[in-house]
């Protein structure tokens, strides 16, 4: 997951990155932190889904944190921003930008896990993502676009569409990592629901026509677990 930190003083920015590298820790988060000391600068490198969670000063020079967030909002509306400031006279007014949060300095650790439960909680499908690393840069994956992850010697390869992405991860590690919608269903594979067409004898096909096979010890459970899974979703549907 990816973090900005945009603030003009450089120890509320060390501190902030302290706490949430100790929050990432705890919930074993792969995190990747980016400093700004401007809102401009924070602007200028934005794009939509680069950062899940922005953290604004609200008193910086130039562009406020408010004036930013505003930017943001244009640029990024999945993204979490959450205030971090001296004052709580704009605490109403973060609501026009949908913040997260509004966290007062001197905030605590504990603040600031309350705050990010929430977020991690409350993350629309479009902003989760695994991290990776590719040549020892991380890289975020966005979880819906993740068909199958492949076990092939000591690597795990991600299948996206086309495109595929290799690292040195146990399969076993990644399939703690991921969310309900991701079952394995052989001790090499692990499959993303959202792109099962239908259950074959030969195991899983994907709606691209790919079939991923099903082991003797885990393909009864991973079957159940999809049938489970569809059932859930179609009764959500109709509620």
């Amino acid at each position: 997951m990816r973090f900005a930190i945009c603030d003009d003083q450089p120890a509320d920015r060390q501190l902030l990155a302290g706490m949430l590298e100790a929050y990432a820790r705890k919930r074993e988060l792969q995190i990747c932190l980016q400093e700004f000391s401007q809102g401009e600068a924070l602007l200028d490198s934005l794009e939509a889904g680069k950062f899940q969670f922005v953290f604004l000063d609200i008193y910086m020079p130039g562009a406020s944190g408010m004036e930013t967030a505003r930017r943001i909002r244009e640029i990024d509306t999945n993204s979490f921003v959450i205030f971090a400031t001296t004052s709580e006279d704009h605490a109403l007014e973060s609501y026009g930008v949908y913040a997260a949060g509004y966290l007062l300095k001197p905030y605590t650790l504990p603040q600031l896990e309350e705050v990010m439960d929430w977020c991690m909680d409350n993350l629309p499908p479009q902003a989760q993502s695994i991290t990776i690393l590719l040549e020892r840069e991380p890289v975020q994956l966005p979880l819906q676009d993740i068909t199958y992850i492949e076990s092939m010697g000591r690597e795990a390869i991600f299948h996206l569409g086309e495109k595929t992405y290799s690292t040195n991860r146990r399969i076993s590690e990644l399939e703690a990592e991921l969310p309900a919608d991701f079952v394995r269903c052989h001790r090499s594979y692990i499959v993303n629901m959202n792109h099962i067409a239908k259950v074959t004898p030969e195991g899983f096909l994907l709606k691209g026509r790919h079939i991923i096979p099903v082991s003797a010890d885990l393909g009864a459970s991973a079957k159940q677990r999809f049938f489970d899974w569809m059932f859930e979703r179609t009764w959500k549907g109709h509620g």
